[in-house]
């Protein structure tokens, strides 16, 4: 397991989070020890991207978990460091302000911190 740093915006928090995983059905059961577990737990938004190798190709997806287009910059990052086998989840926690287009920058650095 890889953890970033905790980064700070404007009272929001980010934290990147990777694991080692082999198929899909690991993804739920990750989440809800994410969910339950400290510092993790009480989150706001619990996004994520994963690639897996499949045959001869790579399964990919995310989710957004309502942060809009979060998910796809967290598939970019394991895009471009060509990792396979991961899910690489960024927590937020809401600070009571919006972030606009920074959040993204953020949720990227947070999930290349957790590939390190």
């Amino acid at each position: 397991m890889g953890q970033s740093i905790v980064l700070e915006e404007k009272g929001s928090k980010f934290l990147g989070v990777t694991f080692t995983i082999n198929s899909k059905e690991e993804i739920s059961g990750l989440m809800k020890m994410l969910k339950k577990t400290k510092p993790y737990s009480k989150g706001t938004h619990y996004m994520y991207a994963y690639r897996i190798e499949a045959g001869s190709g790579i399964d990919e997806g995310k989710s957004d978990d309502g942060e809009s287009g979060s998910g796809i910059n967290i598939l970019q990052v394991l895009k471009t460091k060509n990792a396979s086998n991961v899910i690489t989840f960024v927590i937020r926690w809401y600070g009571g302000k919006h972030l606009g287009g920074k959040r993204f920058r953020l949720i990227k650095q947070a999930a290349v911190l957790s590939l390190i």
